[in-house]
């Protein structure tokens, strides 16, 4: 689509081989790109010329530089994922933040033997299922 070579063309032979079974392929694709268009838009307006990017200084650029992707976290949930398939995301997140807030520490210093058994008998399976729920609630009402 840019004029270079495509990433990975086997990939884009082969759908080409079955676009003609996919009735909704072109107009799937169309909207998707209707959509992005207007999202590039907004991610892309800092680099016109005269925006905050281009306006930027060399030492300004380094000290706001940041990974253009969340692909270190999305890689570590993967491979928890492999190592513990069973896992729901929620149990991934309090993990995560177990680790990064030195819960354990807090834990050692406040925690009373209630508060143990109160977390023991959490059933995480109904706290899922509750976020979950809370996330498809609105899209379930607007249909």
């Amino acid at each position: 689509m840019d004029g270079q070579k495509w990433e990975s063309p086997e990939t884009v032979e082969a759908v080409q081989k079955l676009a003609p079974n996919l009735p909704h392929l072109v107009p799937l694709l169309r909207t998707f790109f209707e959509g992005a268009s207007i999202t590039w838009k907004q991610f892309t307006s800092e680099f016109a010329p005269g925006g905050l990017i281009d306006e930027a200084t060399a030492d300004e650029r380094e000290l706001v530089w940041m990974p253009p992707t969340n692909d270190v976290n999305e890689g570590a949930f993967r491979i928890l994922m492999h190592q513990q398939p069973h896992l729901t995301s929620l149990q991934y997140n309090a993990q995560a933040m177990y680790a990064h807030n030195n819960t354990q520490a807090f834990m050692e210093e406040k925690f009373q033997p209630e508060d143990y058994q109160y977390i023991c008998q959490l059933d995480w399976s109904k706290l899922e299922n509750k976020q979950l729920l809370s996330m498809l609630k609105p899209k379930l009402t607007n249909m």
